[in-house]
C-alpha cells in the first residue's frame, strides 16, 4: 500500500475489544512473579555465595552436645576430647569455641540472640587440618564417641558441598519457574492475538480487499502488543517494589535477616529497568509472528 492510501485507512480497534482492558494486569501479574522470583533467588543465592568464599575446605568441627556444667573450658568432657585431638597426626590447631563468639555465629539467622543465652547451646571446637595428612574422620569420631556418645564432626568441605548443590538447585528451579513465567506471558499474548483476528474478522477482510498487506495488519496488532505488554511491565514492578521490600523487613523481623538479605541489588534494579522492554519487544514479536502466520492460512 501507498502511504497516501494507508493514512486513510481506519486502524483495527483492538482496544475497543471486550476484557482488553485486563489484559495489561494478567501481564502484570506474571511480571511480578518473574520478579519476585528473580530478586528471592538472588538474594538467597547471595547469601549462599557469601558462605561458599567463607568456606574453608581445611576445617572442620567437633560439637559436643552436653556440657556437665561451668564453661566449655572448664568441663572434663571437653578436656578430654582436647587431649585426644591434639594427639591426632593432620590437627595442626584446635580452639574451643567461646560462648560470646557462638553466639555471634548465630546472630545472621538468628538475629535476636538474647533468646539464646538461656539455652544450653552445644559446646563447638574449631579444628584446623593439615591438608597434606590424610584424617580419618570416622575412625576420629569413632573414638570421640567413647568419650560420650553424642559428639559429632562436621568437616567443612561437607558444607561446602552441600551449599553448592543447594545453589546450584535453586539457580535451575529459578531458571524453570522464569522459564514458565515467560512462556506464559507469550502463551497469552498468542491467544489475544488469535481472538482479536477473529473478532475484527470482517474489518481485516475489508482492509485486504482495499490492498492492505499483511505486514501492514501485523504491524497495528504488534503495537498493541507492545503497549500492554509494556503497561503490564509497568503494573509488575510497582507492585513488586513494595513486596520485596516487605519480605526483607519481615524477615528481619522475624529475625533471620541474612535469609532475604540485600535483595535490590544493582542487578535486579538493572532488570526491573530493563524487563518491561524486554517482555514488550518479544512479546511483540510474537504477535506479529501470530498475526502472520494466521493471515497466511487464510491464503490458502
Amino acid at each position: 500500500m501507498t502511504s497516501s492510501n494507508s493514512k486513510n485507512i481506519q486502524e483495527i480497534p483492538t482496544n475497543q475489544e471486550s476484557g482488553r482492558q485486563y489484559l495489561p494486569w494478567i501481564i502484570g501479574l506474571l511480571v511480578l512473579l518473574l520478579l519476585l522470583v528473580l530478586a528471592c533467588a538472588t538474594s538467597i543465592g547471595g547469601t549462599l555465595i557469601r558462605f561458599h568464599s567463607g568456606t574453608n575446605n581445611d576445617k572442620m568441627t567437633v560439637e559436643i552436645p552436653i556440657i556437665e556444667g561451668g564453661s566449655a573450658s572448664t568441663s572434663p568432657t571437653i578436656q578430654q576430647v582436647m587431649s585426644i585431638l591434639q594427639t591426632i597426626p593432620g590437627i595442626q590447631r584446635a580452639e574451643i569455641v567461646d560462648g560470646d563468639r557462638l553466639l555471634s555465629l548465630l546472630k545472621p539467622w538468628v538475629g535476636q540472640i538474647d533468646l539464646l543465652r538461656d539455652l544450653q547451646l552445644p559446646a563447638l571446637i574449631d579444628i584446623d587440618l593439615d591438608p597434606a595428612v590424610p584424617l580419618d574422620i570416622a575412625a576420629v569420631t569413632q573414638q570421640l564417641r567413647e568419650i560420650s556418645a553424642g559428639i559429632r564432626i562436621e568437616p567443612h568441605a561437607r558444607w561446602h558441598q552441600m551449599l553448592v548443590s543447594l545453589g546450584q538447585a535453586i539457580k535451575s528451579l529459578s531458571y524453570v519457574i522464569i522459564g514458565f513465567i515467560i512462556c506464559s506471558i507469550f502463551v497469552v499474548i498468542s491467544l489475544i492475538t488469535k481472538s482479536s483476528l477473529s473478532t475484527n474478522r470482517e474489518i481485516i477482510d475489508v482492509l485486504r480487499l482495499m490492498g492492505a498487506r499483511n505486514s501492514y495488519l501485523a504491524k497495528q496488532f504488534q503495537i498493541q502488543a507492545f503497549k500492554t505488554c509494556f503497561q503490564g511491565g509497568i503494573i509488575g514492578i510497582v507492585f513488586a517494589l513494595p513486596i520485596i521490600y516487605f519480605l526483607s523487613w519481615f524477615a528481619g523481623y522475624l529475625g533471620i535477616p541474612e535469609i532475604f538479605k540485600n535483595m535490590i541489588t544493582p542487578e535486579i534494579v538493572v532488570i526491573f529497568v530493563c524487563l518491561p522492554f524486554i517482555v514488550s519487544v518479544l512479546s511483540m514479536v510474537v504477535s506479529r509472528l501470530t498475526v502472520l502466520r494466521t493471515l497466511r492460512r487464510m491464503d490458502r
